[in-house]
């Protein structure tokens, strides 16, 4: 194996469940902003309410 996978490797399972779960919530945080900032420039016209309702909609849909 590519020792640079091998590395990967090693370095995931060294770092604790709490600190995989805190970068998960912290990327999961971004990306909800960034598609609400997509949202904001594709609805240009739309209030605050109306965003957050299509993101909320974009959210459910099943993936």
């Amino acid at each position: 194996m590519d020792p640079l996978r091998l590395s990967d490797i090693d370095i995931a399972r060294a770092t604790p469940a709490e600190a995989k779960l805190e970068h998960a919530l912290k990327v999961m945080q971004l990306g909800i902003g960034m598609k609400r900032a997509q949202l904001r420039a594709r609805f240009a016209g739309a209030s605050e309410h109306e965003v957050e309702q299509r993101l909320l909609a974009w959210l459910a849909e099943p993936r």
